[in-house]
């Protein structure tokens, strides 16, 4: 279970007047380029009758991006590595603690699980125009040089042509190019407890020294699955906090120099289900950031 959680949180391994050529939040897609992506995930789980479990854990991961622009500028090929994982996660009295920056530590399942998320490359074709991912290439090679049963059953899940395909587009969105424009765009996930739908809303907020401010409003809304094995979730609505962050875009550079996303959960949100026959309600806070550097 709490790996399953775990990989989820990869999935979730994630932002007046006329704008100047110089000064509009144009991709360039002229040479390969790093970023850092750091996510941390804070959550306290409470059963009646029983002392809550307080999760936590941050997720550190290095990509590079090597793009090919398409004669007629309209599409990029993209191809992404995934350089470096690091890795410290608690809940209750379960911990991990990887870096695959170490040496491998024989006989750790946690380091024999998580180090083939290491050095795979996929490559995704994106329509610049739309913000649209229409192809994605290398997942099935990829996962076939994995050895380890579950280390490939995860790589499979978090390089999913779906999972890809969400992630690039939140990743290079259409951006509003004026000053007050807004953009919108909505992605559903779907997994084994249901799909969360989100709604996304950028806002340009102007830029200084080349470099745009982009305020990220979203709109959670989840519809629960009516059966998740082991567990039977009973009728019920759930409502998500709002999510917000900014997105700092470098002109010059053309991409992303930082992103910052904050899901919030402070009152605590009833989930009731039946498990074996048992019901059983949980109550269930947490905190979500994710931040965003493109090394220069």
């Amino acid at each position: 279970m709490f790996r399953s959680r775990l990989a989820l949180g990869l999935c979730l391994l994630l932002g007046a007047g006329a704008a100047s050529a110089q000064d509009a939040p144009d991709w360039k897609f002229e040479k390969p380029f790093t970023q850092t992506i750091t996510t941390t995930v804070d959550q306290t789980v409470s059963v009646t009758g029983k002392e809550p479990v307080k999760q936590k854990q941050e997720v550190v991961l290095t990509v590079t991006w090597t793009p090919t622009p398409a004669a007629d500028k309209k599409t990029v090929t993209l191809r992404k590595k995934i350089d470096a994982l690091r890795i410290t996660a608690t809940a209750g009295k379960k911990e991990i603690n990887f870096d695959s920056d170490k040496s491998p530590v024989k006989g750790n399942p946690d380091d024999a699980l998580l180090r083939p998320l290491v050095g795979p490359e996929i490559t995704l074709t994106l329509d610049r125009e739309t913000g649209k991912v229409t192809d994605v290439q290398g997942v099935e090679e990829a996962v076939s040089k994995v050895s380890n049963e579950q280390g490939a059953a995860l790589l499979g899940r978090l390089l999913s042509k779906d999972t890809v395909t969400q992630l690039a587009e939140a990743a290079f969105p259409v951006l509003p190019a004026k000053k007050n424009d807004t953009k919108e765009m909505t992605q559903t996930l779907t997994l084994p407890l249901g799909k969360y739908r989100a709604r996304t809303t950028l806002t340009n907020e102007g830029a200084k020294d080349k470099v745009v401010t982009i305020k990220v409003e979203k709109e959670l809304k989840f519809d629960p699955a009516e059966k998740a094995e082991p567990f039977t979730l009973r009728p019920l609505t759930v409502e998500l906090p709002k999510a917000g962050g900014t997105i700092l875009f470098d002109t010059a550079a053309g991409r992303v120099q930082e992103a910052n996303l904050e899901i919030k959960q402070d009152k605590p949100q009833t989930i009731k289900a039946d498990v074996g026959g048992t019901p059983v309600e949980a109550m269930v806070t947490f905190t979500y950031t994710m931040k965003v550097e493109t090394k220069k």
